[in-house]
């Protein structure tokens, strides 16, 4: 594993003590250091790895270059980066690793979804820049080498490139960031990558520390629409709870939560807080999640023993009817109805906006129901509002669907106005 080189210390001050010999198994050092992350003492985080990351690496100029070149994980030709992947005039890519590597690319990945990491395989040869949970979610569920990973410790600025680059919670799932490029010749950019927007988010000392408005916003669009307007995390979250306390009494209902590899955890691990009892998740998931660094109190909620408990995290895409009667079926009489909730702030669309926090119940038979609740990890429109009314960013770049400039989109004035 390598660190990014931190600018915080003065150079009047003494050097840090010597980081502790890292252990030899490679992705323990990664897990280290997210558990780091979540702590106070950013020193820390800072020391979690002893390795400094010049930008000659990170461009290829030397050593692995040559491997990687042109290629985004084994091969082909490299093909242009759209613009909305890159930081305008700049060697950053954000997200952008289906388009292969270039040797002029410095890559950064701000959180293990799917649509963002597509491109990265373990024959990913270029290194790739993230927050200490993403690189470890990286390496045991892709397999990359992790020399390959590049930790930039949380609410740090660390040199890249000649740029100060700071990761800043996204509150979005585990290890997602938005990133602040202070580049040379004092342009200032945010990159929210994927993100739920809280007011709380601006009070982070890097952002604070601005002496000029932000130059460019690249910016979660995904509900960009007056339509979407969903109740706060915390309401939601706290409807789930109340309703998972009345099933307390019922023993023969088999409780779920829908989930993907990450993202969605805040409602089940709170649940399980809260109630009192076992979130049972399979052994894929409670591998992803050991990689986390989860809070004492809600890592102890876990087991993966999922047959020892009637509360159980299943993907998203398994809460349907068939698959949930047979789950009944499966249990030989031990279950004789099952509630699962499906957390997507979708479901506002679909007429959860009248039930508030609560979401919308979908009985699909007498002894299997879904409760939608609008649950999102993305900005409501309000949000984006705000968010873009408090930042006034000179300029906004989409990153979803294509991306798109300034007021070309329809919602967009609206964020202005």
């Amino acid at each position: 594993m390598q660190s990014a080189r931190t600018m915080w210390a003065r150079r009047t001050e003494p050097p840090p003590p010597p980081p502790p010999p890292p252990p030899r198994d490679a992705l323990q050092v990664l897990m280290q250091a997210a558990a780091a992350a979540g702590s106070a003492n950013k020193a820390s985080v800072a020391a979690s790895a002893s390795a400094e990351a010049g930008c000659s690496r990170g461009r290829g100029s030397r050593g692995r270059g040559a491997g990687w070149q042109g290629g985004g994980g084994g091969g082909g030709r490299a093909r242009i980066v759209p613009p909305f992947k890159r930081i305008e005039g700049t060697p950053f890519v954000v997200d952008g690793f289906a388009w292969g590597a270039q040797s002029s690319d410095v890559h950064f990945l701000t959180h293990f979804h799917a649509d963002h990491y597509k491109g990265i395989t373990k024959r990913w040869g270029a290194p790739i820049y993230a927050s200490a949970v993403t690189a470890a979610l990286v390496v045991r569920r892709l397999g990359v080498a992790p020399s390959q990973m590049i930790v930039l410790p949380m609410d740090v600025p660390s040199e890249v490139c000649g740029a100060r680059v700071t990761p800043i919670d996204a509150n979005h799932c585990p290890g997602a960031v938005l990133l602040l490029f202070e580049l040379s010749g004092g342009r200032i950019v945010l990159h929210t990558g994927d993100f739920r927007y809280t007011p709380s988010m601006l009070a982070n000392p890097a952002l604070r520390a601005l002496r000029r408005p932000i130059d460019m916003l690249y910016l979660d669009t995904t509900y960009c629409d007056p339509k979407h307007r969903f109740p706060t995390q915390a309401a939601v979250v706290q409807a789930v709870v109340d309703r998972c306390k009345l099933l307390l009494d019922a023993p023969r209902t088999l409780i779920l939560f829908g989930s993907y590899s990450i993202g969605k955890e805040r409602v089940f691990l709170e649940v399980g807080k809260q109630c009192g009892v076992r979130i049972g998740v399979e052994r894929a998931k409670e591998r992803l999640l050991e990689c986390c660094a989860l809070a004492p109190e809600y890592a102890a909620v876990l087991t993966s023993d999922v047959a020892s408990t009637r509360w159980r995290v299943v993907p998203m895409c398994h809460l349907k009817a068939d698959r949930l009667k047979a789950l009944l079926r499966a249990s030989g009489g031990r279950f004789t109805g099952c509630v699962a909730f499906r957390p997507t702030g979708w479901c506002f669309g679909r007429g959860g906006a009248s039930a508030g926090a609560a979401g919308r119940t979908v009985r699909l038979s007498q002894d299997v129901t879904i409760c939608e609740v609008a649950y999102s990890e993305h900005s409501s429109f309000d949000e984006l509002r705000d968010c873009v009314q408090t930042l006034r960013p000179r300029r906004i770049v989409s990153t979803v669907d294509g991306g798109w400039r300034g007021d070309k989109h329809a919602g967009v004035p609206l964020l202005l106005a």
